[in-house]
Parts: structure tokens; sequence; C-alpha cells
């Protein structure tokens, strides 16, 4: 056959023959080449016939670089590795057959369904880094890893397709027919993006991308041009998938996150890690379900009214905290929904005139969060601190024998100023804001700030933390010092627990508890 092949697909007109394989029909294409229907005469089976378009063809040196990774892709044999065939060249334009896959790119079922359940996009997720792994081990890197490069078959395998076509292009800034830069935009790692040397961790940060775009159904930065999102991928802090999707587990969120961490450094450095953590993130979601928020949650997330703790202690006073009033809405950006229920305890009743410290706790009633954004690598936004709904039951209980006989050998006047003595010497701790977030290994941290809102002086105060499933059993748990551990009247401490855990959350309970 002559180079009228080339016209041929130029005018987009189907050529009758690539060697042995009589074409069918054309089946896609895409900034690179055009893909056909194709039969194998001789073994008389069906496959996939990919060609380069013209304009590329026409490159000798493109072309050879073509051939040698196209037989460096052929010579994969991994179960989600698309399989090469036949390496061939008609006329002056290169083809390769492979094998033609029964079912549809992810791409195409993300487009259908708006949102892949997060158990369901981590398990094809799994199963390219499984393929990825298998092309690393022989030096391959792909370099355009995408929803429309993984092919989910008919009997749930994914299949990794275009092995070596990215990474046989040269011209880093070269738009394809498509528009698209070479390595595709919504899905480029930085590094690919500036033109530097790659390993393994570039298909990583794609992958990433990937499941970022299949679990919220958009990509992780969207921009008006192809150049203002490669930008946003090299300069602009990752929004959470949970602040687009808050039904995302947190272990698929912080794997997420760290496969897309800007520097290399940062992510999984190498599948064997990413694909620990995807079968542990797999195995939550799969027994657990999609986290979704309880009835009362989701109420929550479009107001909570009552009286709130800033009110409280405006009442008593003191300025509430910004953004608590009688109704506190969520954000109306995308995701703005509470983060978690949390049971906050207040002790209440230290009598410190005899040295005294007496171990009491009350409850508060739930709090909810608006969304916010904490800092940290490998971390992403966030809930912030709670404007918290609050039914305080400030307890209290007649003093010591030491307090009472100090108040009848020094002090005189009525009961009325009896009892403002005990009250000024009464430190009563609250939390004043309580928050939690990912960090880059899974865990959860929580941390807030207490204050004490009474007269005395407040010392050996601890903070205890539950995570509580729906069930009711305790997940983890912690307990830590407040800082500073002397807290005067009016003073504030904070606190910070990391928990070994990373699993789904039913409720976070915290309570301030004092030591004896």
């Amino acid at each position: 056959m002559t180079d009228d092949i080339r016209n041929d697909i130029a005018a987009d007109v189907r050529p009758e023959r690539f060697g042995s394989y009589r074409v069918e029909k054309r089946i896609g294409a895409g900034g690179m080449g055009v893909v056909y229907l194709a039969l194998d005469e001789a073994l008389q089976r069906q496959v996939a016939l990919k060609t380069l378009l013209p304009v590329l063809a026409a490159d000798p040196e493109f072309v050879a670089r073509f051939k040698r990774e196209a037989q460096s892709a052929a010579a994969l044999n991994h179960p989600n590795i698309t399989q090469i065939y036949t390496i061939g060249q008609e006329g002056s334009v290169p083809f390769f057959a492979m094998e033609l896959i029964r079912g549809r790119s992810l791409e195409a079922i993300v487009k259908e369904k708006g949102v892949i359940p997060a158990h369901e996009a981590a398990g094809y997720i799994l199963q390219a880094a499984r393929g990825l792994r298998h092309a690393a081990q022989k030096d391959l890197i792909h370099r355009d890893i995408k929803p429309s490069n993984l092919m989910l078959a008919e009997d749930g395998v994914v299949k990794i397709t275009d092995f070596g076509l990215a990474k046989a292009a040269r011209a880093e800034t070269q738009l394809t027919a498509t528009g698209e830069v070479l390595g595709s935009p919504g899905y480029i790692s930085p590094e690919q993006a500036q033109g530097v040397a790659l390993d393994a961790r570039s298909d990583i940060y794609s992958l990433g991308a990937t499941f970022y775009h299949l679990v919220t159904g958009r990509l992780p930065f969207e921009a008006p041009t192809p150049v203002a999102m490669i930008v946003k991928h090299m300069s602009e802090p990752l929004r959470s998938p949970r602040a687009v999707n808050p039904s995302v587990p947190y272990p698929v969120a912080s794997a997420i996150q760290k496969m897309m961490a800007k520097r290399p450094g940062e992510r999984f450095q190498d599948y064997d890690a990413l694909i620990r953590e995807l079968e542990r993130a797999l195995a939550i979601t799969s027994s657990e379900a999609p986290v979704t928020m309880r009835a009362g949650a989701a109420a929550a997330a479009q107001s909570w009214s009552g009286t709130t703790g800033a009110e409280m202690r405006g009442r008593a006073g003191r300025s509430p905290l910004p953004g608590s009033a009688g109704t506190v809405e969520t954000p109306g950006r995308p995701g703005g929904v509470p983060w978690v229920l949390i049971v906050l305890a207040a002790l209440l009743g230290i009598l410190v005139a005899a040295g005294i410290v007496k171990h009491r706790r009350a409850v508060l009633a739930a709090t909810a969060a608006a969304p916010g954004t904490f800092a940290g690598v490998g971390e992403g936004p966030a809930p912030g601190p709670a404007p918290v709904e609050t039914q305080m039951s400030f307890t209290s209980r007649p003093a010591g024998d030491s307090l009472r006989q100090g108040l009848r050998a020094g002090l005189s006047g009525d009961e009325r100023v009896r009892e403002r003595f005990r009250q000024k010497s009464r430190a009563n701790l609250a939390f004043v804001t309580n928050d939690h977030s990912i960090l880059p290994d899974g865990r959860i941290k929580v941390f807030g700030r207490v204050q004490n809102n009474g007269g005395g002086v407040a010392s050996q105060a601890r903070v205890r933390v539950r995570i509580l499933l729906d069930n009711g059993n305790t997940a983890a748990e912690g307990e830590t010092p407040l800082d500073p551990s002397v807290i005067p009247p009016q003073g504030t401490a904070t606190f910070e627990i990391p928990l070994d855990y990373s699993g789904p959350i039913g409720t976070i309970k915290a309570e301030l508890i004092w030591v004896e």
C-alpha cells in the first residue's frame, strides 16, 4: 500500500488495511492518532489498531521514538495493562495492534454518573496502580494517566492504555490537534509541566488527579485555558476532595492528597506504598460503605440555630466569636457541610482555696463546624472552628470543709457575699474552638482551644478525645495535657491529639478532665 493511507487518515477516510489487519471501522481518535476496529485475518480475532496522525508520522525522529516506546510497552505483560500484539508500518505510517477491550473508559463512566462512589473508584485506582507498578519495574513511565486512558472491561478489570505515546513526544509546549498539552493539563504533574526529569512519582500524581476526578466529578484544578490549568497544578494548593464531595471517606481523601503533593518527595515514594494505602482505604470503604452524614447532621448542614457558646459568653459580658449568631448557616461554597458531630465536656468546679482539686465533668450538646482550611504539607481544606450550639450546664457543689472554715473564720456578711467568694475561687474551663485535620499519613488529629471562664487559677487539666463509630464502639482514643498547664482566670490554653486511626468516623467526643 502507498502513502495514500496518510491522505485517507488526514481526510478522515477509513483505510482498508494495515498489513495483515483488515480495518472494519473507526472506533476512536485523539490528538495523536486514530483507533480502528480491525480483524487479524491470520488469527481471526478482532483487535484495536492505532495509527499516528500524518503530521506526526511525517517526522522520522518521532516515528523512531514511537516504535522504540511501543516495543517497550509490548514487553509488558500484566492483567491491568492493555497487551500490544504487533508493531508495524504501512507505507510511512506506523501502527500497532493491541488487545480489544470490550467496555468503557472511566472518563465515560464518570460523565454518565457524575460521581463514582469512593469504594468503587478506589478499586479502579488500585488496579491501575498495580499495572503501573509493573511498568515502573520495567523502567517505563506512562506520562499520560487520565480517566480516558483507563478502560473498564466488561469483566470488571481495569486496563491501562496508550503506553509510550506521551513519552515519545518531545515538545512539551506543543499542542496536539485536540488542543491539549502533551501530558493532559487536567492531570499533569508539576514536574512534567516544568519539563524536568520524571520518574514513577509523576504517574502517581496523575493517577491521584484521576482519582480526584472520579470521586468528585470535577478536575482537581479548573481554568479557562490549558496553560492556566497547568500553572495551577504547579502553584495552587489542592482543594480537599471532601470539600467538593463530603461523602468521600477520610482515608480516600488523604490518599489523594498525598498522591497529588506538589513535591515528588512528599508523595508515595513507590507503588508498593501506594498500593498498601489503597488496599487499606478499599477495605475500609467496602466494609463500611460510603461515609455519609447522619440525618441530624444533614439537617444541620442547612442551618444551626439555638443558643451558641458565643452567645452565652456574650451574655456574660464578653464579645461573641466571629460568625457565631443565633442562626449559623454554612458557607455557600461547594461542600459546605458540617465536619462531624462533636460531643464536648467542660469541668466546672475546682475549689482552690484549700489547694484541693476536685474531679468534675459536665457534658455539652452536639457541635457542628463550617468548612475551613488548615495548612500543612499533605493536608487540604478541612472543617474550621465550630460555631458551637450548646446546652451548657454549670454544675456546682458546696465548698469543702476547709473552705467553709475559712469563710467562718475570716469573712463576715450574708450568704450572697460568701457565694460570690465561692464562685471567684472556682476555675471553670470550657472549649472555645474545636477542629480536626487529616495528617499526611492518614491519621486524624484533633485540636482546639480552652478558656478559663472562672475566677480561680486552673491547673492539672487534660483533654480526652474518643472517636466513636456509628454503632457506639470506640475506634480510637487519646489524652493530652493542656498547654500551658497553668491557666489564669480568663486565660486560654490549647491542645492537640494525633490519633492512630484513619477509618470512618461517627462522632468525635472531647472532654475536659481534672487530675487529682
